[in-house]
């Protein structure tokens, strides 16, 4: 197992294992973190797997909440797929995902937190995704209000003239 950056993906007698090489971790970052649950989410999926197991393992840089979050954004970014446009007979669905950690609490308040980080990066892709006939000026004001409405905020335009009076001159 060459560490860092790799994935070992092994049969078991209860299914399919992935280890997803951390490198050492006085080096370890938050971009290596996810970089490395995501292979390990990926290599499982391809695989088929139904069920995620992942375990937090002690001596992180960060306590058990942040890196629950850390690994459930990885997670979401890893599972994002934009599929609006294709046909397919039966949508292919991700595993069912576990997070184990020491200290339950404050894993599902990260992992919380990462869900809502998770829908926001996903909604993000999917409209710069879309093709400009679909992601106009109309549409973007209507997934911008929204957002706002589901998140119990105000949402205000500025279009046009209104633009520059602002001092917005670069898109007006």
């Amino acid at each position: 197992f060459a560490g860092a950056g790799t994935t070992l993906l092994v049969p078991g007698a209860e299914g399919q294992w992935a280890w997803a090489g951390l490198g050492p971790r006085e080096g370890l970052t938050r971009a290596g973190f996810a970089e490395a649950i995501a292979k390990g989410f990926a290599a499982l999926r391809e695989a088929g797997a139904a069920r995620l197991a992942l375990s937090l393992p002690e001596g992180l840089p960060w306590a058990q909440g942040p890196s629950a979050r850390y690994a459930g954004e990885a997670l979401w970014m890893a599972a994002y797929a934009f599929e609006r446009y294709r046909t397919r007979a039966k949508p292919r669905p991700g595993p069912e995902i576990e997070l184990v950690a020491a200290d339950a609490a404050a894993a599902a308040t990260g992992l919380e937190q990462a869900a809502h980080v998770g829908r926001a990066i996903a909604l993000a892709r999917d409209l710069i995704n879309e093709p400009a006939a679909v992601a106009h000026t109309e549409h973007l004001i209507e997934q911008a209000r929204q957002v706002a409405a589901r998140a119990g905020a105000q949402c205000r335009v500025i279009a046009g003239d209104e633009l520059a009076r602002q001092g917005y001159g670069a898109i007006h």
